[in-house]
């Protein structure tokens, strides 16, 4: 493996001693349709309240305007730095920390804390007093107030999805890397030579292209050999792969880090950098740079609620927002080396569509899960097997987990709710994935033109329960034809459904096609549930609880207006009708 440098420069941000400390509250559920943010008088407000050095207050939390005091600043013609100190040796950086004085909060007593923020903002108070200006309070009860409901001046985090990357990336490609060199912002790129013979001279082109990205004013790594920060793009067999990880990866890594990330992550825990440290240098630093040389008008936000109350984008927007291209292939082959089972073939590209990050599956790098996860679980995988990794129903990250997510839809969930007891998986549902096939075969669109119609009735009455209720006239063709256009809407039910009998299973969801005389008619309710209770088999209703969990149960799950109510599905029997006999055991179907 060969490894050539690129040297340029870049705002090598390492160390934030200090922070602004705020409430942060879990984003909301993104709805379909979004209402416009309206600024409130409680947006840019601050809460200083640094538990982490004070413990248990003494005194209230303060609640500090910091738009307030940056219009008032700016119309006298000060910037960030009026409060801020600059980064290093970076003239045009702003290490986003306050108070001045304190260099690292993890060494910082209460006491040297509490003197450093009354020196800054007091003394700032008393200042302006005597310059005969507008200055804000200098008493402990004007700014630690008491009776404050703090929950208003939470943020929700940064939501940074597809849109807002793919609004950075085209902005960053219209501008030219000599502005961008200028501005001190780039890093150095690694390009990693793997398994090509390439001449030199292959080697340089393919080094000078990736110099002219501009993925690394955001993403990068670090090198343990240079110690230090750089963009890593790996050339392998002809193709260019970015190693172009998530913030979250190494400044908020969660409980259980890849050890693959150890040195990145080490770093950052030394030079105590979470991910609310890290993303407010960056960002910000950014914004204000482009600001200052085109104009506010061309920059991203440098108040609080302009990001992190950021109008969420509707699902069928996002969809169609082009995803970063990071060298990953549109369809791939799942194939594990000494596996038992048959590949799996991936469409990468029709995923993408369906996510609003990398990180839906990709949770820690954007290596493929076999670079952690093997046949028998290692450390760099936390002891998770490539089985579990992608048949795990209870993680998110996992192909079964996520599709099982997605059976809870409104249009899924009549047929796939938690209360139909679940049937073991069948060899043909494995060969589903398992196809050895090395692109995705889509079965054809499902219709009931081709079934007999001597055999599936259009309606029929379900009448074995006759008594204080008339028959159940069942609409069977209308709800079949309904069922067909819902999963032929979908690309995932289309291709795990496969033909229509699969749907018949959504009701008939004990049938034994195999075993069956007629393939398309399946054993009515009736074969299989009592009409009274079997003390034998406890765990089986009797058929009339059968019917009514089934069929109220699927209305409820889908959201249908109608039918609900009894008499909607069975008016009651009038009086003097002839009713069904108490042991009639006729069958349910006429």
């Amino acid at each position: 493996m060969k490894k050539r440098l690129i040297n340029l420069t870049m705002l090598g941000i390492l160390t934030m001693p200090g922070s602004w400390v705020y409430g942060v509250v879990p984003p909301p559920a993104v709805p379909e349709h979004t209402q416009t943010i309206v600024k409130t008088p409680y947006d840019d407000k601050i809460v200083i309240a640094n538990t982490k050095v004070f413990g248990t207050l003494e005194y209230p939390a303060v609640v500090f305007d910091h738009d307030k005091h940056t219009q008032v600043l700016e119309k006298e013609g000060k910037t960030c730095s009026a409060c801020h100190p600059r980064y290093g040796k970076h003239k045009d950086v702003i290490s986003f920390t306050f108070p001045k004085g304190i260099r690292d909060l993890r060494t910082t007593t209460p006491k040297e804390l509490m003197h450093a923020y009354h020196a800054e903002c007091m003394g700032c108070h008393e200042k302006r007093y005597k310059e005969h200006k507008k200055a804000g309070p200098v008493t402990c009860g004007s700014c630690h107030v008491k009776g404050v409901d703090l929950s208003k001046f939470t943020y929700p985090p940064v939501d940074f999805d597809f849109k807002l990357h793919d609004t950075h990336l085209k902005k960053l490609q219209a501008k030219q890397i000599e502005e961008v060199r200028a501005k001190g912002m780039e890093q150095p790129v690694v390009v990693r030579f793997e398994h090509d013979n390439l001449d030199p001279a292959q080697e340089v082109a393919i080094e000078k292209k990736a110099g002219e990205k501009n993925c690394a004013l955001c993403h990068h790594s670090y090198d343990k050999e240079q110690k230090k920060l750089v963009y890593e793009i790996v050339y392998d067999k002809g193709r260019e792969i970015d190693r172009a990880w998530a913030c979250e990866d190494c400044h908020e890594p969660g409980a259980r880090p890849s050890p693959l990330l150890a040195a990145d992550i080490s770093l950052t825990t030394h030079k105590d950098l979470p991910m609310e440290k890290a993303a407010h240098i960056r960002c910000l630093n950014c914004h204000l740079l482009i600001a200052r040389d085109e104009g506010a008008d061309k920059a991203g936000p440098v108040l609080c609620y302009k990001c992190h109350e950021r109008k969420a984008i509707p699902a069928r927007e996002l969809a169609r927002v082009p995803r970063p291209k990071a060298g990953q292939p549109a369809t791939c082959s799942i194939d594990i080396r000494d596996a038992g089972m048959k590949s799996v073939p991936f469409d990468h590209e029709f995923h993408e569509q369906h996510v609003d990050s990398c990180r839906a599956c990709h949770h820690e790098t954007l290596y493929s899960c076999d670079r952690c996860h093997t046949l028998r679980g290692n450390a760099n995988g936390n002891g998770i097997s490539i089985f579990d990794a992608y048949h795990d129903s209870f993680s998110q990250k996992s192909c079964i987990g996520c599709h099982r997510t997605e059976e809870t839809a409104k249009d899924c969930s009549g047929c796939h709710h938690a209360s139909i007891v679940a049937q073991e998986p069948t060899r043909q549902m494995c060969s589903r994935c398992h196809s050895g096939q090395a692109r995705v075969a889509m079965p054809p669109t499902m219709t009931t033109a081709g079934l007999n119609r001597e055999r599936v009735k259009n309606v029929f009455q379900i009448k074995v329960l006759e008594n204080q209720f008339k028959p159940v006239k069942y609409p069977h063709e209308k709800i079949l034809v309904k069922l067909a256009e819902v999963s032929n809407s979908s690309k995932l039910a289309t291709y795990f459904h496969g033909n229509i009998q699969t749907l018949c299973a959504g009701c008939h969801h004990h049938g034994a096609v195999g075993a069956q005389i007629h393939r398309d008619v399946p054993p009515s309710c009736s074969h299989c549930h009592s009409r009274y209770f079997e003390p034998l088999r406890s765990n089986r209703p009797r058929l009339l609880a059968a019917y009514h969990e089934m069929c109220i149960q699927c209305h409820r799950h889908m959201d249908l207006k109608k039918p609900k109510a009894c008499t909607e599905c069975h008016a009651f029997a009038k009086k003097g009708q002839p009713q069904a006999a108490a042991g009639n055991n006729e069958p349910d179907t006429k």
